[in-house]
């Protein structure tokens, strides 16, 4: 079935479809890299794929996938993808290869990749009609690179596959976009006397939360492990929302981390130790001597101020003000006429001061919440707040 086989496509081409542009480019020059193999033998289905940074393996196990030939053939990820996604109806995916064009693979050229010959596909619907034809370049299986999957090595963590999921969702709004700045555009994960955090930062705010024990065994012993946003966030696409779990293994040469669930494996690298070794910690943040503080519930009262904030205003800045003994909040913007007060449930001391915050930044974590308490709580000197739920800084 089409659906089935995109769902296969977009799990196996997790290493293509969650690279970041740049990749995206220096893939142009090695076809092979931007195509997902797909091997059929023994009436199941394993797709293939494979870049500079990363590798993804998916063993489709669905009840109403039918194979009815063995075989291998590389084919371009994205175009697969978008044929497959113009399908409004169900129906029955033929592949098949034109066996003319394989002279082609015999051009002389030793070291260039060569297009085998076009692929067909051709849609058929559930009483035989075919319709939506399309030749796709194929290429030899011989021509993609198997990357070593560790075997035999134990998992330092094991997380239940939802509260992992949860858990990159929770983070990757402060992931940096800068594709140069390796740490930045990255989320880690780490252990720390036996509570293991998952961090990302861009370097001007950071979100944490934690992984306890119900949903996470094992532990890193200190070593951060690095993956790349964009391609954890494909990731979560292809885990399950259950309770079963994701084992995430480092692999021997302290390089590369491993991803593996009962379906699917993602092999990725990460940065070099030293660059790893320096990604920010935040226990200090966490712990920092905390001066004002104000809890807003329900959380309606300064979400809808800080929308209305942003819809009017021509900064991204908004300004906090908060007296000693009030029971609101001013929060206005910076060049904006709108400015609104939110009711706190409690204040501790005022600021010395206003705090000037981003307003997208701060939308953005209340948005994470999913209590109905935020509380911000301002450090001591005024120059950084956490906010968070009320029942914890998670």
């Amino acid at each position: 079935p089409h659906d089935v086989l995109l769902d296969a496509v977009e799990k196996g081409g997790i290493s293509i479809f969650g690279s970041n542009e740049l990749d995206s480019k220096l893939r142009e020059a090695i076809p092979t890299q931007r195509c997902v193999k797909l091997v059929a033998k023994g009436g199941t289905l394993r797709v293939e794929s494979s870049t500079s940074k990363a590798s993804s393996v998916f063993t489709c196990k669905n009840e109403a996938l039918k194979v009815e030939k063995d075989g291998e053939l590389g084919v371009d990820a994205v175009e697969l993808k978008a044929y497959l996604s113009s399908i409004k109806y169900p129906h029955m995916i033929h592949l098949e290869l034109d066996a003319s064009k394989t002279e082609e693979a015999t051009g002389g050229q030793e070291d260039a990749i060569i297009p085998l010959g076009k692929v067909e596909l051709m849609a058929v619907n559930d009483v035989g009609t075919k319709s939506l034809k399309k030749k796709l370049t194929a290429y030899s299986p011989s021509d993609f690179v198997n990357p070593p999957y560790p075997d035999g090595v134990a998992p330092v963590l094991s997380v239940k596959s939802k509260a992992f999921s949860d858990a990159i969702v929770a983070v990757s709004f402060a992931s940096g976009e800068d594709q140069f700045t390796e740490i930045f555009n990255h989320m880690c994960l780490v252990s720390v006397g036996g509570i293991t955090h998952m961090a990302a930062t861009d370097n001007k705010r950071a979100a944490l939360t934690t992984l306890d024990s119900s949903v996470c065994s094992g532990d890193t012993d200190k070593r951060p492990i690095l993956v790349e946003t964009k391609l954890a966030k494909q990731m979560i696409k292809g885990l399950p929302v259950d309770e079963s779990n994701i084992d995430i293994i480092l692999d021997p040469d302290d390089e590369h981390v491993v991803f593996r669930t009962d379906t699917m494996m993602v092999r990725a690298s990460m940065p070099p130790a030293p660059v790893r070794a320096k990604f920010p910690t935040f226990a200090n943040a966490i712990n920092m001597p905390v001066g004002a503080s104000a809890v807003f519930t329900p959380k309606r009262e300064i979400d809808q101020t800080i929308s209305g904030i942003m819809k009017d205003s021509t900064s991204d800045i908004a300004v906090f003000k908060i007296e000693t003994g009030a029971e609101t909040v001013e929060i206005g913007g910076w060049n904006a006429a709108t400015s609104g007060e939110a009711r706190c449930q409690k204040i501790g001391v005022g600021l010395k001061s206003p705090i000037f915050l981003s307003i997208g930044f701060v939308s953005d974590v209340i948005r994470e919440i999913k209590s109905d308490s935020v509380v911000f709580s301002f450090s001591s000197d005024e120059r950084r707040v956490i906010i968070h739920s009320a029942e914890s800084k998670n």
